[in-house]
């Protein structure tokens, strides 16, 4: 199986890899405020702020696969 059928096998939830495409960029715009949401408390909490960019990385290099798939 090559990588392009791969990826479009794991994308068949979705309606097209464009629509793949936009719901991970949402997810990292959803991931973004919520981090700048804690943040902006006085007691936030580091170590959550730290696993909420590991799953942006992990996001953004997920999308850089799809996109160089399209």
């Amino acid at each position: 199986m090559t990588m392009r059928q791969a990826m479009f096998d794991r994308s068949s939830a979705f309606e097209s890899q464009e629509n793949l495409i936009n719901w991970l960029r949402t997810q990292d715009l959803v991931l973004q405020r919520w981090r700048d949401d804690v943040l902006a408390q006085p007691d936030a909490d580091m170590r959550f702020i730290e696993r909420l960019e590991a799953h942006r990385s992990w996001l953004a290099w997920e999308l850089s696969r799809v996109e160089g798939v399209v």
